[in-house]
């Protein structure tokens, strides 16, 4: 394991245990700061869609890693934004996060959908809708109820999110030098997780994809075939 991620997890160590003892003294709700331990969240566009193209499916999908329940944070819960996705980026940093939006490549139908039952049981799709104009950004929200991630390694453990889009347009930026014009999505989400102690440690996660943009193909129209020639009729000389 990494020094870094050794130090990471010693300082969390140690903050969790300060928490702890500090919480019957207090009686309040502590909350240790984020890290990127416990939530992954991925997001999967196909590998290469076409300008016109209509009812494709993307999926954003967050898995739960730590051994306790998770709870998908929406936006204005403990800091968070929500679930987060910009679907067309010409930048994006190690963490997935875009720094240059590339807008109107795509567009989403305003619901998103999931597999019966999942996501914790409560929610039964998500509202998708623009949260940002200007950087490009889509926020998720669950329909129903809250997104409870269930323990590392349970059927629960994940909320796999499937989103219908269309290809209006090729992105203006090209972030892949290989054949075609290719373009970043991201997505984040953060999570709290409340521990035995009772304190709450928050979870963020982020990922990104790249997909292929091709233009619309040029449909060359057949050639024109000409008509055949009829020769005239022949004509028999009179006879004298």
């Amino acid at each position: 394991m990494p020094v870094t991620r050794l130090f990471a997890k010693s300082l969390r160590a140690r903050a969790m245990r300060g928490l702890a003892a500090a919480i019957p003294v207090i009686g309040t709700l502590a909350l240790v700061p984020a890290t990127a331990d416990a939530l992954t969240v991925t997001v999967a566009f196909p590998d290469s869609v076409t300008v016109g193209q209509a009812g494709l499916t993307a999926h954003l999908t967050m898995t739960n890693t730590n051994d306790l329940s998770a709870t998908v944070c929406n936006a204005g819960e403990c800091n968070s934004q929500g679930i987060i996705l910009v679907p067309s980026c010409g930048a994006a940093d190690g963490a997935g996060t875009c720094k240059t939006p590339d807008l109107g490549v795509f567009s989403f139908a305003s619901s998103a959908t999931i597999p019966l039952g999942s996501c914790g049981g409560l929610a039964t799709g998500f509202t998708v809708a623009v949260d940002d104009p200007v950087q490009g950004t889509l926020a998720l929200t669950p329909v129903g109820g809250a997104v409870v991630l269930g323990p590392a390694q349970t059927a629960t453990a994940t909320c796999d999110i499937s989103l219908s889009f269309g290809v209006l347009k090729q992105p203006a930026l090209d972030v892949d030098p290989t054949a075609g014009v290719q373009t970043f999505q991201s997505a984040s989400a953060r999570a709290r997780i409340q521990q035995a102690s009772g304190a709450t440690v928050l979870e963020s996660g982020a990922g990104r994809d790249v997909t292929t943009v091709l233009p619309t193909p040029v449909v060359v129209p057949p050639p024109v075939v000409p008509p055949p020639v009829v020769p005239p009729p022949v004509v028999a000389p009179l006879a004298c």
